[in-house]
């Protein structure tokens, strides 16, 4: 049965790369407002449509302990990335809130599993939902993570399969490719260290390990090992 229903998420992939207007991105882009649910705001959400440097808040109201922790670490992810530094709230005073979604947020393709909110579009809120019928390795929790803030940050689908924010398929090592990177400094500040005179870097995304002093390792000391 999983194998089944792998084989129908691959064609609807394949349909999508064909068709747009039916990956997830692409469905929310037909509409001028956002998917919505029963859930608590995010007051703070405007925040993430800042250039820089970004403090946010970040309510976790997921009940799966394995994912609010991979939610963190994609967090970090983006922190070694952006000028952003990101703190816990318990309150409607997020900016950006992680969230189990209902099953009926998924009806349309039970294959996916996550969603969020684009932040061009009305009743913004910040919001990241996860389908609670899928089962995901600790690895997909974590580069799902990675590509939905990507989307709450404005970063579109990228049709390139070896970047991030590729729609379909996140389940080994990928990449913020050059065009996500240059498409985020449109929005945001980058790390020191991301423009170079030739242009962007492809950059790998893993989990950002700590120095001594807690603070992460920025992304940019890959690129000054391969340059």
């Amino acid at each position: 049965m999983i194998e089944i229903v792998k084989a129908v998420c691959t064609l609807l992939a394949i349909f999508a790369l064909a068709a747009p207007g039916f990956a997830e991105t692409t469905i929310e882009a037909s509409s001028s407002s956002n998917w919505t649910g029963n859930y608590a705001p995010c007051n703070n959400h405007a925040e993430l449509l800042g250039a820089g440097p970004l403090n946010i808040g970040v309510r976790f109201s997921s009940h799966n302990a394995d994912l609010t922790h991979e939610f963190q670490n994609a967090l970090d992810f983006w922190s070694s990335v952006l000028d952003l530094e990101w703190h816990s709230v318990d309150s409607e005073d997020c900016a950006m809130q992680l969230l189990d979604g209902t099953p009926q947020l998924f009806n349309w393709c039970a294959c996916t599993s996550a969603r969020s909110q684009l932040p061009d579009k009305a009743d913004f809120e910040g919001w990241v939902a996860f389908n609670p019928r899928l089962k995901l390795s600790k690895q997909e929790m974590f580069l799902d993570s990675v590509h939905e803030i990507g989307h709450l940050l404005g970063l579109a689908h990228n049709s390139s399969e070896t970047s991030i924010m590729f729609f379909f398929g996140l389940d080994k090592l990928e990449w913020l490719e050059p065009s996500d990177l240059s498409a985020l400094s449109a929005r945001h500040s980058l790390r020191p260290g991301f423009v170079r005179d030739h242009g962007f870097s492809k950059l790998p995304v893993v989990v950002p390990t700590r120095t001594s002093h807690n603070r992460l390792n920025s992304a940019a000391a890959f690129l000054e090992v391969t340059h």
